[in-house]
């Protein structure tokens, strides 16, 4: 069985409204993607929501949630959000 991980954010600004990406293949999203080699998490994720969105984040490490999920067979995928 393959594994992956991605880390991403769950952007919230002071008025409470939640940043979503919608791609290309019509789904909607938090901003988030895969780690690359020599990176942390929190690397990755403020990485991952400037690329999708142009926005630089401020991540609160002390938030943390973990989801893990199989997006096709044989592949387990762990995505990590701040």
């Amino acid at each position: 069985m393959k594994e992956e991980k991605s880390c991403g954010c769950i952007v919230i600004n002071d008025k409470k409204q939640v940043l979503l990406v919608h791609h290309n293949k019509g789904h909607w999203d938090f901003p988030k993607g895969h780690v690359e080699e020599g990176e942390t998490e929190v690397q990755t994720a403020t990485r991952e929501v400037k690329e999708e969105t142009g926005i630089d984040v401020k991540v609160n490490e002390k938030f943390r949630y973990t989801t893990r999920y199989s997006p096709k067979e044989d592949v387990i995928k762990e995505v990590v959000y701040f």
